[in-house]
Parts: structure tokens; sequence; C-alpha cells
């Protein structure tokens, strides 16, 4: 790949969007992430503020959504832990990361669709401590086998238009479970949690992916259930916009930042 911090910060001006950006709690160090964001916003005269203005940037990113890890709560992740252990780290990462930089915003991973108690696990250790200011979902909805788009597998065509229902579902679940931590914890100035959606689409499994881009293509190809599904997850993110302040669509495609090396 020939596109870096540099470039992603320059496409996201371009673009007139914020960058949202994600430690790496899988295989990086909790050294790694506190460089990462003294390159992307330190303002001292310190060793990566240095480097940035070495790479012909005087002024800070101002970077200021970061994310905790991703998606650490499935196995085909490279850090896969239990919600108490990332819950654990994720705690002296924030701490860290709110020392360095105060004002930026942080995002915890939750537990997907599978374990909505992992979410319990997380926030009960996070929010007491006014360590995060997001919880992240990650959510897709696909038939998962093979089908075509013909009259005899209108079942199929409908179970994925309907599935962001189950999406909503979560979203209220996970809202209400703040509210209670927080309730909880009333006699503390806890932070007002949000959820941010960080990943979302339809995904037509039909087309596969393996773990690896080598084994199957990546790519999800999209026809009109996908459409109407997204259309309707869209008017979920509306109803719901009290506690869904933040959403990103995913897989995003940029082929132009790929090499021949």
């Amino acid at each position: 790949y020939g596109f870096g911090t540099d470039e992603f910060i320059k496409f996201c001006r371009r673009m007139k969007t914020e960058p949202f950006l994600v430690w790496n709690m899988g295989t990086g160090t909790l050294e790694e992430a506190a460089a990462w964001l003294e390159y992307c916003n330190g303002t001292y005269d310190t060793y990566y503020a240095n480097l940035r203005r070495k790479h012909g940037h005087e002024e800070p990113f101002n970077v200021k959504y970061w994310q905790l890890g991703n998606e650490m709560y499935g196995v085909h992740e490279l850090g896969y832990c239990k919600a108490e252990e990332y819950a654990s780290t994720a705690r002296e990462w924030a701490k860290t990361m709110r020392r360095l930089d105060p004002s930026i915003s942080i995002a915890a991973v939750g537990g997907g669709h599978e374990d909505i108690d992992r979410y319990r696990v997380v926030l009960e250790e996070l929010i007491p401590l006014s360590l995060i200011d997001y919880i992240s979902i990650h959510s897709y909805w696909g038939h998962r086998e093979k089908s075509k788009y013909e009259g005899k597998d209108a079942e199929n065509f409908y179970q994925v238009v309907a599935e962001p229902a189950i999406s909503e579902k979560l979203i209220q679940e996970v809202a209400c479970m703040i509210s209670m931590i927080r309730r909880k914890h009333k006699d503390k100035d806890t932070r007002k949690v949000k959820i941010a959606y960080t990943e979302w689409n339809a995904w037509n499994y039909r087309e596969g992916a393996g773990l690896h881009p080598s084994i199957k293509p990546f790519e999800p190809a999209y026809h009109l259930r996908e459409a109407l599904s997204d259309a309707v997850f869209l008017n979920i993110l509306q109803r719901n916009c009290r506690e869904v302040t933040l959403a990103t669509v995913a897989q995003p495609s940029f082929p132009g930042i790929l090499t021949s090396s």
C-alpha cells in the first residue's frame, strides 16, 4: 500500500469529512498507539510531532475520533480476547490517550449481534471512569446461502430487506444499557456515551469472502435488495439519531491506493 496517515488525512480534508482512526489492539502496543496520536495531534517538541513536521505538516492534524481496536469480539481478528480482558486493556489505553490529548473522542468496541452481554461488561468497566464517548457496533445483513434474484427466492429477498430491524433492536438494547449504567453511577459525573455505528451495510454473502482476500473475492456484489436494505437502515439511523450520533458505511473501496508491490 502506498497510502498512509498523511495521505488519508489529506483525502479526508479534500472530502470535507472527519477522519476516524482505529488503534491496533490486536498486534500493536500501547506505545505504538500513543506515538500515532502524538504524530497526528502533538504540538510540543517531541519525536513524533517533529516527524510530522518533517513530513511537511507543521500544524497538527487534530484527529478527533479514535477507536480502541477493531472487532476484538471476533475469532477472525488477531488479538481476539474475552470481554473482561478487552475491557481491562481498553481502560488502560483510554486513560493513557486522554492524558496525552483530552480533546479526543474515544470509542470502545462492543460485541456484535451475537454477544449482548459483552456490551455490558465493557460499558460497566469504562462508563464509571468517564473514559469513552462511544460504544461501537458493527452490522451486516445478507443471505448467506447461494441464491438468485428470481421470484422463487422472494423469501430470501425480503429476509435481507428486513434484517436491519435486528440492528434497530440492538441499538435500543445498548442505549438502554448505557442509561442504566449511568443511572447506577449517578453520583459520578460520567460522560454521555453514545453509539457509533462504525461499520454497516448489506453484504451479498452469495459472492462470499474468506478470512483472507486471496481465498475468495472480498468485494460483495450489490443488487436491488441490498439497496433497499440500506435504505431501511438509513431510516433506522434517523429514528435513533439521539442514540446513534456517528455512523460510517462499509465496505468502501479505494482501488487507487493499491500498488503492484
